[in-house]
């Protein structure tokens, strides 16, 4: 799985845009960026950032650093500047501008940005599975989420204490609701092959869910 960000093992589990387009040609309409969104931007020239956009301003996260942008009037889209950097955003593309550099064309990987999103949501561990496909969000010390029949089925609990079997390199998370098992061990996703270091388990009512996950921060 390609990632921005490196992530921990299963011992950290928890803590436990009148002008053209971005891209160009004429605007689109498309949804503006909401509130709090976030998103994974994968550029012509490599180099992907993350955007976490707010309706005053975006923070810019790239691995040479962090800027802050704070929003200008757009023709379209949303549009982001500090007078040097420029990050202007129309739909699931985006153009960055920068005083000594190229403008880079890019555009929002969404599979990698519901990680990124989780990681800036304070979620300290994730996990995915199919048939059908479900998402599971662990906040240490807080609620785990579980998201079941492709988004129709939210269910919200307290997060169980976390019971290491260190030996078994595993983590368990047990309660009268719900029983999560993640254990150190290799698991590739079935249906998009990627790859991530723990496989986990949940049972939950009369259903048993198996699926890959790893740690975020």
């Amino acid at each position: 799985m390609r990632t921005l960000v490196p992530f921990l093992l299963l011992s950290t589990l928890c803590g436990c845009a009148a002008a053209t387009s971005p891209a160009g040609t004429t605007p689109q309409a498309a949804a503006p960026v909401t509130p709090t969104s976030s998103q994974v931007f994968v550029c012509s020239d490599a180099a992907d950032y993350v955007v976490r956009a707010e309706s005053e301003r975006a923070w810019l996260f790239r691995r040479k650093g962090t800027l802050e942008l704070p929003a200008v009037p757009a023709a379209s889209g949303a549009k982001y500047s500090d007078g040097q950097v420029t990050l202007w955003i129309t739909g699931d593309q985006a153009r960055l501008e920068e005083a000594d550099a190229a403008a880079s064309v890019c555009h929002n990987d969404t599979k990698l940005a519901a990680w990124e999103k989780a990681k800036l949501d304070g979620v300290g561990f994730r996990a995915v599975g199919n048939e059908p496909s479900w998402t599971l969000e662990m906040v240490a010390g807080a609620t785990v989420t579980l998201v079941t029949d492709y988004g129709q089925t939210r269910t919200e609990l307290p997060l169980p204490v976390a019971q290491d079997d260190q030996k078994a390199k595993r983590t368990i998370w047990r309660s009268e609701a719900i029983m999560i098992e993640a254990t150190a061990q290799r698991c590739v996703d079935t249906m998009s092959g990627d790859a991530f270091p723990s496989r986990v388990r949940v049972w939950w009512k009369d259903r048993v869910l198996s699926g890959c996950g790893q740690a975020l921060h």
